[in-house]
């Protein structure tokens, strides 16, 4: 018994040593970094051009009147972008103003972000931003309706001047709908409003409606979500309830002003928000600017007009992104 023991602890020495003497071949080269985990990136920047926080944002600046950089840790040339002019603070608010976003040119890890008020000039004001690489279906479309990215995305098309469907492989009819005006590349587009709800009789499908800022129809490129899970979210009729989503409650405070109350402390996050029917069907031109609500942290205020910047009741899509 004791000389098979050695025996055995003999070729387990051997083994040990061949084992030793592998030279480890070289090193691969290291693949490039993934989306983050929850597949959204965002940032909140001041009206000066200042990063105020942000997930995976590195910096922001003020490049020119009305036009803002911010980078993030990775690429995001082949995500989607989708944003809102909305104060920084518990407090304040913001102006009528669109936005429009594009991927920044010669910079695959920054998006631009350019403000107009309603007669389209430019000027200075707070966003929020937010860019979608992952965990939402998401669509970048051409101003002539073609898919230009969006992995989820089934097709697109324009189906009037200004009105284009976007069908995804999965039900959306449950969800959120976030659409911003944008390039499909880097080439700046114009701001104005843009407007998104359900697809009629299409369960996966959303329609996009893109106004000039006097709210005419015009074919312009955008980037759309649907927020169907991840982030709190919350659709709004135009009278203050709430028609879908995860949140404590809403109410329209005074024509065209609004406030969304979620469970949970939301201060230190950010918010976007589009203008849509809660139902289905093209919505007409309209805006929303939104502001933390000041002495409730869980809180968003919103603002929604009509074109030339007067404030009305809207229904409306809102999502935190934390």
């Amino acid at each position: 018994m004791g000389t098979a023991l050695g025996a055995v602890a003999i070729v387990i020495a051997l083994i040990a040593v061949a084992l030793s003497l592998v030279v480890p071949g070289p090193s691969g080269s290291a693949g490039s970094q993934g989306p983050p985990s929850s597949g959204y990136l965002w940032a909140v920047v001041s009206s000066g051009g200042a990063l105020t926080r942000g997930s995976g944002a590195l910096s922001a600046s003020l490049i020119a009147k009305g036009e803002y950089q911010v980078t993030f840790d990775q690429d995001v040339s082949s995500c989607a972008y989708v944003a809102t002019v909305g104060t920084i603070y518990q407090s304040g608010s913001e102006p009528y103003a669109g936005i429009a976003v594009s991927t920044s040119p010669g910079e695959s890890a920054a998006v631009v972000a350019a403000v107009t008020d309603f007669t389209g000039a430019a000027i200075n004001a707070s966003f929020h931003l937010t860019v979608i690489c992952g965990g939402a279906p998401w669509a970048v479309v051409s101003s002539g309706g073609s898919l230009v990215r969006g992995p989820e995305t089934v097709l697109a098309h324009e189906n009037t001047t200004g009105v284009y469907t976007v069908v995804f492989n999965q039900n959306v009819e449950d969800c959120g709908i976030l659409a911003t005006l944008g390039s499909t590349g880097s080439t700046p587009v114009a701001a104005g409003e843009i407007t998104a709800a359900p697809e009629a009789n299409t369960p996966d499908g959303v329609q996009i409606a893109t106004y000039t800022p006097a709210g005419v129809a015009v074919s312009e490129s955008f980037h759309v979500v649907a927020v169907c899970t991840g982030p709190t979210w919350a659709v709004i009729g135009s009278t203050g309830v709430a028609v879908r989503g995860n949140l404590a409650s809403s109410s329209e405070i005074s024509g065209g002003v609004y406030q969304v109350v979620f469970d949970q402390n939301i201060e230190n996050c950010a918010f976007v928000a589009t203008t849509g029917e809660t139902g289905t069907g093209a919505y007409p031109a309209s805006l929303v600017t939104e502001a933390g609500k000041a002495g409730n942290v869980d809180a968003v205020f919103l603002t929604t007009y009509t074109p030339g910047g007067g404030s009305a009741s809207e229904a409306f899509t809102l999502a935190v992104f934390c």
